[in-house]
């Protein structure tokens, strides 16, 4: 069946994570002493300590152990904000906020960061242009918040934000993109066949669990993973490859 529907990740696919985690820093350190004082410097070496840890894999097993494959975004949510703010108030000397205030904050201060950071992959915003001229339906599949993908899909470009139909994070499905029922929720909430979308990633779990929902999955990395069949080395390179299917080309360049 032809493919109607894309379906992208950010981090590695839209946004340049090396270049993001450098400007987050920074634009944290200056909203944090807005609302719990201290230095722009401290609060930023603070956040460069915690994300450390929080980014060192064992997030998961550290707060849910064998239940990562069910733990639902509001819990996730919870344990994040504790251990991102609760961690960063601790190093600084600062009294942590309750719950809903933590929460609220951590959703203020990740709205203030994404509509500053500007760490598009070079050509995203060109190509994403071309798809929805093709006729493509764009949508992303994120394992951040829709809060995050607003800023960061808005700051690839004017008028980018407009190209796509939605912008999907594990918050508007309730479930992380560990789970192995995340890409079919979000096929289901978009309405879409998963036999006419195509899911781009840079993880090839992600990739694999794209498969197995019933989607086409291309996974992008610079050099060939084993077990993966599709592979661009960057999202320019997919309007190419779908061309290529259109016309009937796998076989020939190997894809098939």
């Amino acid at each position: 069946m032809p493919i109607t529907a894309i379906f992208l990740d950010d981090g590695g696919v839209l946004n340049d994570n090396a270049r993001r985690a450098l400007q987050w820093r920074r634009w944290l350190g200056e909203f944090l002493p807005r609302h719990l004082g201290g230095r722009a410097q401290d609060w930023s070496e603070a956040n460069l300590e915690v994300a450390a840890r929080l980014f060192d894999g064992t997030f998961l097993q550290r707060h849910f152990g064998a239940r990562r494959e069910d733990v639902s975004f509001l819990e996730w949510e919870r344990a994040y904000a504790l251990e991102w703010l609760g961690g960063m108030c601790e190093r600084m000397g600062r009294p942590l906020p309750d719950e809903a205030d933590r929460i609220a904050l951590m959703r203020e201060a990740h709205r203030f960061v994404t509509g500053r950071v500007r760490a598009g992959i070079p050509g995203a915003a060109q190509t994403l242009r071309a798809l929805h001229a093709r006729g493509y339906r764009l949508y992303t599949a994120s394992y951040g918040p829709r809060y995050d993908l607003e800023g960061h899909v808005a700051t690839l470009g004017a008028g980018i934000r407009e190209l796509f139909t939605e912008l999907y994070g594990a918050d508007l499905v309730n479930l992380l993109k560990e789970s192995a029922e995340y890409y079919r929720r979000v096929f289901a909430h978009a309405g879409e066949d998963p036999a006419e979308a195509l899911v781009l990633d840079d993880s090839p779990d992600n990739v694999r669990r794209a498969e197995a929902a019933g989607a086409r999955a291309v996974l992008v990395a610079p050099v060939p993973v084993v077990g993966v069949r599709h592979r661009v080395a960057a999202l320019t390179e997919l309007p190419a490859l779908l061309q290529a299917w259109e016309a009937g080309a796998e076989k020939g360049r190997g894809l098939g």
